[in-house]
């Protein structure tokens, strides 16, 4: 006996027709009786069947119940005119009743079938013969087909070569190609004006579809209608988690900060920030400890996470205890780690003081020197171990840190993807380093090295690892740089599928929405990058995108490309408004870390006389 072809155990089965609370009721289809009622369609729709490649559009659905619901009106109608009609007055009033109510659902089934979904001409699209990575350590499945119906995955499955192409359904032959799930940057500074449009296609461009920003100047409550626009495919950008403006201490570095300045502000900040309804807390090295303290038990009573720097009164171990979520650019762990950390605590006080400039490089010199010299292994683990135990998580930043380590490298200034870098911005990043002096950039090639120890110890120890890149801070680019940071990653000793779990699988955890994102598993969100080479081979491989899904919508090469082609003309007509937030670091101001190069401080930024530009200026939030 012939079947409808559909699997009662696959994902399909479990799909979810709008029209189903009305198929139900439908008796077993004729040709495959055991089946639900709810495919009772399949004979009338010529056995097109809900498998790969074979998926009805709304249309066909609107179609098939009409026909059904009408055609079983019109049939009772022809038996009571033919058999009943002594008895039609009395059967008149049943069926009129009985028509409205069909009619009525045939509109109510034909409403919520062709309900347009927002921003998506297509229901459905169907990857062919791909190999799917789904990153949760799983092997990679070749030969698979990847249905996805509005912004979710609805079905993964061997390929068919028998499928066959279906109004409504766009087919993609994937074949040769990899499917990835789509990257999170988990540090980020994209929500400043402007920065929206001017980041956001950058990040889409390079297959990321996530960000975890870490302070900006746009207000919470825009936040929160920029992230609906994204949700609802009204704007092209990342799934965006916010803090909104960062906590510091009694005088804030960044003109966005909320100024704390005693345990009292602490807790209404705090309470205020959670009311705005931040998605976490950013905390700065420039708040007091008495300040930080009083942030971690209001956080921990009202269950927000908060993440950050350490500022120098509180060490990285009780950081973790106090439940700081995660720790940014590996803030203060190297000088921890050394064996004569209360030493250097004494020197950089010194250092701080100094009214010399001159003076007080040379005392960070030896500072950085100690910290390579004196670094111990067992203190280090004793750390390291904490973190693992505590899930206190580490978004090392490695290349930021590797940019301000080479930031007199001519190569910097000369990589083509400047041409998406609007003039102000270049401004800031230009402003950065001050005189190149041999012996200070030579000391920062070796902390990076030395940073990439600490990261490969800390992986060893099992600590829980993010990617993030820091960007917009020098050469660090939206999106791209991303890529480039998985790649460091696997020179500090991940494999190419760790690397690649720290921006996919790991970064949902983290967030908590990996129910919802970071695989490439049935009934998440379809945002998925589809490559052109193998990323577990090579992880630089990642950056070999043939198309880029963004909750289902498919944007391939081309359309990328546009994309980019785009952001370049914006970057020459818009944004001269980065300059009323990184101002006093373009102009050169006292408040330019002198020290950022030092492990001490990254930046340091309290109005010493030592926080002059030198030849070691950075700044980054």
């Amino acid at each position: 006996m012939p079947t409808c072809g559909i699997d009662r155990d696959s994902e399909l089965m479990k799909g979810d027709c709008p029209s189903s609370f009305l198929l139900k009721a439908i008796s077993p289809c004729t040709n495959c009786c055991s089946l639900s009622g709810r495919h009772r369609l399949c004979a009338e729709a010529n056995q097109l069947a809900w498998v790969a490649g074979e998926v009805p559009t709304d249309e066909d659905m609107n179609l098939l119940v009409g026909r059904w619901v009408v055609g079983r009106w019109v049939v009772g109608r022809w038996v009571a005119g033919r058999w009943v009609a002594p008895f039609a007055s009395d059967l008149k009033e049943i069926c009129v009743k009985a028509f409205r109510v069909s009619l009525f659902y045939l509109c109510v089934c034909s409403t919520l079938c062709g309900q347009p979904r927002p921003n998506r001409k297509n229901a459905a699209l169907l990857l062919q013969h791909v190999t799917v990575i789904d990153s949760t350590g799983a092997s990679p499945r070749a030969n698979m087909s990847v249905l996805i119906v509005g912004d979710r995955i609805k079905f993964i499955s061997p390929a068919s070569d028998r499928a066959k192409p279906v109004r409504g359904v766009i087919a993609v032959d994937a074949t040769g190609k990899f499917l990835i799930a789509g990257l999170w940057d988990m540090h980020v500074h994209a929500l400043s004006k402007n920065e929206p449009e001017r980041f956001f296609p950058l990040f889409i461009a390079n297959g990321v579809t996530g960000i975890r920003d870490m302070g900006g100047d746009i207000p919470l409550r825009q936040i929160a209608k920029l992230k609906e626009e994204i949700t609802n495919g009204s704007r092209l950008g990342p799934e965006t988690f916010a803090a909104g403006p960062i906590l510091e201490g009694e005088h804030p570095f960044w003109p966005f900060s909320v100024a704390v300045k005693t345990p009292e502000d602490a807790r209404r900040s705090v309470i205020t920030l959670v009311r705005e309804r931040a998605d976490f807390l950013k905390v700065y090295n420039t708040l007091s400890r008495d300040s930080y303290m009083a942030i971690a038990a209001q956080a921990n009573e009202m269950r927000i996470a908060f993440s950050g720097h350490i500022p120098d009164g509180v060490s990285p171990a009780e950081a973790s205890h106090c439940g700081q979520k995660s720790i940014e650019h590996l803030w203060g762990i190297p000088n921890y780690v050394s064996s004569e950390s209360e030493q250097l605590q004494k020197m950089a006080t010194v250092a701080n003081a100094t009214e010399d400039p001159k003076v007080a490089r040379d005392s960070f010199y030896k500072i950085n020197e100690a910290i390579l010299s004196t670094y111990d292994s067992n203190k280090a683990n004793r750390l390291f171990e904490e973190f693992a135990r505590n899930r206190t998580w580490q978004t090392p930043t490695l290349v930021v840190l590797r940019s301000y380590a080479s930031i007199h490298d001519p190569a910097l200034r000369k990589d083509p993807r400047i041409a998406y870098i609007p003039d102000d911005l270049l401004g800031f990043w230009s402003s950065m380093g001050g005189q190149p002096d041999p012996r200070n950039d030579e000391m920062q090639l070796r902390l990076f090295k030395h940073d990439l120890e600490i990261v490969r110890a800390m992986h060893t120890a099992k600590v829980p690892l993010l990617a993030g890149t820091d960007t917009p801070n020098p050469f660090t680019y939206p999106g791209f740089s991303l890529h480039e940071e998985l790649d460091l990653l696997v020179s500090a000793g991940l494999s190419p599928m760790e690397a690649l779990q720290t921006a996919t699988l790991r970064a949902a955890e983290f967030l908590g929405v990996e129910h919802l994102f970071g695989s490439v598993e049935v009934g998440k969100v379809a945002n998925l990058v589809l490559l052109d080479s193998d990323p577990l081979e090579d992880i630089r491989n990642t950056q070999k995108i043939r198309g880029v899904i963004v909750r289902g919508s498919f944007l391939d090469r081309p359309k990328l490309d546009e994309l980019l082609a785009r952001q370049k003309l914006y970057r020459d007509s818009h944004g001269k408004d980065l300059h009323a937030v990184y101002g006093s670091l373009i102009s050169g101001g006292s408040r330019a870390a002198a020290n950022t190069g030092s492990h001490w401080h990254r930046p340091d930024t309290t109005d010493s006389p030592a926080n002059r530009p030198s030849e070691s200026d950075v700044a980054r939030p």
